[in-house]
């Protein structure tokens, strides 16, 4: 799917698991800055749908430990459709694993609309990889 061929495949994968009780720690960002940076201002008729991304506030606690009461955990992989980015899904991730389920979800490089890799690398859909 990459535009070069031999290019090698990479996955950035999210995920959500239960936590351990009694940490103190901050949560964690709903939609992390550097992904917030590139996605940019909505524009046109779809801007009086959106929010600003760093209001949004989610339950997930940044590298928490895994709680201990239940072991093991049922995995579930999560893909999100139309190329949609997996944080799109991260309610339903932290609703899951609320419930004792560890949640896997993953972009795709040239599928996923848009895709920012930790070091800051940023990949897009390529037009023949639309849904």
């Amino acid at each position: 799917m990459a535009p070069v061929p031999g290019t090698k495949r990479e996955l950035l994968v999210w995920i959500w698991y239960p936590s351990a009780a009694g940490q103190a720690v901050g949560m964690d960002d709903y939609v992390p800055a550097p992904m917030r940076a590139v996605a940019g201002p909505v524009s046109g008729p779809l801007r009086l749908l959106t929010r600003d991304l760093s209001k949004v506030h989610g339950h997930s606690i940044r590298d928490s430990d895994l709680s201990p009461e239940q072991q093991p955990y049922p995995v579930v992989i999560l893909r999100a459709g139309a190329s949609a980015d997996v944080w799109n899904y991260s309610t339903f991730a932290e609703d899951l694993a609320s419930h004792g389920y560890v949640v896997v979800g993953f972009d795709a490089p040239y599928r996923s609309f848009t895709v920012v890799f930790p070091d800051g690398r940023i990949t897009t859909r390529i037009p023949e990889n639309k849904p």
